[in-house]
């Protein structure tokens, strides 16, 4: 092979590998990001975070200042057939304390570019009346490309960035790449910043805002992310007796079962209830019966020598601690209690 004719083959090699490169880190990045939806969609919740910021009882951990305890989060992400928009499109309805009432509902959108994923995020016109459409997807066939703006109308600075490291995924909007005008405060400028760091069981979220001149705005202070956990559905049951709360549990124990059997016990259904402090309050078979609620709450403790439970609590109206509970495995499928003047059980949903 003569000089002309070698650098010829080293250039279209070069060329080649180059190719080969680009095809290999173009279907590297496709991967991640189906694993990352697929990891993203679910129903996530902060309550064990929430929960032990509140109990001091535990060798190791003293109670977080109520002040600076995070606020309880729930959020729940599902797929949404929007063709128009994208392959990989979502939409998030997002509770921050009460649970009765979105906090925010969005369209979520991610592609690549360059072999970088990205994810921007749309407000939805007339939001309200897609409630529950994470659990009603056919809702979703609603919306319209005019329904949808920019959550953040700072540009494309204003994107995620998502990366794949050590087993999860990694999303910010790093500090200095998106402006944005106020809502609040017309006139100001606001820098945004948001990271979201996710894992198969766990979605942690920061976001807060800077003035032009560097102070926070808006955001939590010490930088502590909302640590939610994905919660897994269950269906439950609960029957009350008739006579609970003014016959003792050790008198009911000793009627017969068919006494047992023939008492009118008020009995109710509950689909789903999640495992991560769903919370039922159960009818009252008269007035004269107290008001019970019930908690199915997977419990990891974050120090001491405990083991991770899910646990079924029982709560009195009027009474600050459980008046009772059970707990099995933190995986199990299936908890239930018997009280004799209140009964029931909750199957996880598949």
């Amino acid at each position: 092979m003569n000089p002309v004719q070698s650098v010829l083959s080293a250039w279209i090699s070069g060329i080649l590998l180059l190719g080969s490169s680009s095809v290999v880190g173009a279907a590297s990045s496709e991967r991640d990001l189906r694993q990352l939806t697929e990891w993203l969609v679910g129903v996530w919740d902060n309550d064990n975070q929430v929960r032990f910021e509140g109990l001091g009882y535990l060798e190791g951990l003293e109670a977080v200042p109520e002040a600076e305890r995070h606020t309880r989060m729930r959020v729940f992400i599902q797929r949404a057939d929007l063709p128009w928009l994208g392959a990989y499109v979502f939409y998030l309805e997002h509770y921050v304390g009460a649970l009765d009432r979105p906090y925010r509902q969005q369209i979520v959108r991610f592609s690549i570019e360059d072999r970088t994923i990205y994810q921007e995020s749309f407000r939805i016109a007339r939001a309200e009346r897609l409630t529950g459409a994470w659990d009603a997807p056919a809702k979703l066939k609603q919306i319209s490309q005019a329904d949808l703006t920019p959550a953040l109308t700072g540009g494309s600075g204003c994107r995620f960035i998502w990366s794949r490291s050590a087993g999860q995924f990694y999303g910010e909007i790093a500090k200095g790449r998106c402006v944005i005008e106020s809502r609040r405060h017309p006139g100001e400028k606001r820098i945004i910043v948001s990271s979201r760091a996710l894992s198969p069981n766990a979605l942690h979220m920061d976001e807060g805002g800077f003035r032009e001149d560097g102070s926070p705005a808006f955001g939590r202070k010490d930088g502590i992310p909302h640590q939610l956990a994905r919660a897994r559905a269950f269906s439950c049951w609960f029957a009350v007796h008739p006579e609970a709360g003014q016959v003792p549990a050790t008198e009911l124990a000793n009627r017969s079962n068919e006494e047992e059997q023939e008492a009118d016990w008020t009995m109710a259904r509950f689909t789903p209830v999640y495992d991560r402090g769903g919370t039922v309050e159960l009818p009252k078979p008269s007035d004269a019966v107290p008001q019970y609620s019930v908690i199915l709450r997977q419990t990891e403790f974050p120090v001491g020598r405990f083991s991770d439970v899910l646990e079924l609590f029982v709560h009195q109206e009027g009474v600050e601690r459980a008046v009772a509970y059970a707990w099995t495995e933190p995986g199990a499928e299936r908890i239930g209690i018997q009280l004799r003047y209140l009964q029931g059980s909750c199957n996880l949903l598949k």
